[in-house]
Parts: C-alpha cells; structure tokens; sequence
C-alpha cells in the first residue's frame, strides 16, 4: 500500500478539502479526505507509522515460523 498527497479537482477545488490516496495492490484506491490540512498530516502520520508496524510484525512472523520449521524437522 502507497500513501500520497491527493490534488484531484473534486476534493481540492470543488469541495476545499485536503485529501490522501491510498492505493492497494490490486489498484484500488482510497481516498481519506477532511478540511483540515494538520488533520491530513496526522492521518498520514498514523497510517504510516501502521504500515512499519505491520512489515516489523509481518517479518517477526515470518522469523518466527521459519523457527519453529526448524524445531518440527
């Protein structure tokens, strides 16, 4: 998953909103869109942050299982 900065005319212009995409793997996006700029920042900030969280997880498991198939053999 990507997080960017959304300029697209229907949130920023049309509606005066600051806007984030998030854009999936399987090209889906999804836009998180509020009128406060520093709410947008924080949002980035936490949706960051939970994707680190999820890779040192992600790889903690895979360590973990890598492991315990050594044990079982």
């Amino acid at each position: 998953m990507n997080v960017n900065y959304s300029f697209r005319d229907q949130f920023t212009k049309q509606k005066k909103q600051h806007c984030l995409e998030l854009y999936y793997e399987n090209e889906q996006i999804l836009f998180l869109a509020c009128y406060d700029s520093e709410q947008l920042r924080q949002w980035q900030q936490y949706l960051k942050k939970a994707m680190h969280f999820f890779d040192w997880f992600d790889g903690l498991k895979c360590f973990l299982e890598k492991d315990q198939d050594k044990l079982t053999e």
